[in-house]
């Protein structure tokens, strides 16, 4: 089941950078699009829609208003905007990111993965819900990697490097970024520069635990934390 989304921007130009991104994601659908509240209103009453792309300087009344008064049940909103002073407001309204115009598919991306992690977080028996992986931007080309492929991740100064079972994926995005659109309870940060897998993790010894052949290094101040999040009550005693 694909993710469908609209795309709601007075400025045909900006409408058509967003749904040109929406059809490179393997999993997204284009529901609709208009340029105003009201042709916004009648795709959300004809259309099931997961994820709605809002203009804010709409003609008449603005998508701030319409969020506000115009809805009673929104779908997951990202704000696509030229002016960002009205970032605040937006976030009160609890919109899943906030997007300033000129887009760029590496911001698009994170805002899309931080939509679907909303989507299944909403909906655990929707299909949405079984997704199990994640958009990542290289330097040539979008890449989708399962999650259970993952190792590890590695930060590079800027990038980082995923650590997949076939392979490395270089990414310019940061650590911290990366580790707000994964799953926590798939995988857990152990060192400022290391995020792992959980399922992956073979081993714990002194300050580093084991993946496969790779020692990852343990954050002296987070040790007990980590050591409990990956052992629970599984570990058998005595």
């Amino acid at each position: 089941m694909k993710i469908k989304c609209i795309v709601i921007d007075d400025e045909p130009i900006a409408r058509k950078v967003i749904t040109e991104y929406i059809s490179e994601m393997l999993f997204f659908e284009l529901a609709g699009e208009g340029e105003n509240v009201m042709m916004a209103n009648e795709l959300l009453q004809t259309k099931s829609v997961d994820i709605m792309f809002l203009d804010i300087n709409l003609p008449k009344i603005s998508g701030i208003q319409f969020l506000q008064d115009g809805i009673i049940d929104p779908p997951l909103t990202i704000i696509t905007t030229a002016y960002p002073d009205h970032a605040l407001k937006g976030y009160e309204l609890d919109i899943v990111d906030y997007l300033v115009k000129p887009i760029s598919l590496d911001r698009f991306i994170k805002a899309v993965n931080k939509a679907v992690k909303r989507l299944k977080q909403k909906s655990g028996e929707s299909d949405v819900s079984k997704l199990e992986h994640v958009f990542v931007k290289t330097s040539s080309r979008i890449e989708k990697v399962n999650y259970a492929d993952i190792l590890y991740i590695e930060a590079l100064d800027n990038y980082v490097c995923i650590h997949t079972l076939n392979k490395k994926i270089i990414s310019y995005i940061t650590l911290k970024s990366v580790m707000e659109q994964l799953p926590e309870d798939k995988f857990l940060k152990v060192h400022k520069s290391f995020i792992v897998n959980l399922s992956g993790i073979t081993g714990i010894e002194e300050d580093q635990l084991y993946i496969k052949e790779a020692a990852i290094p343990i954050s002296q101040s987070l040790k007990s934390e980590i050591v409990k999040k990956i052992v629970g009550n599984r570990l058998l005693k005595r």
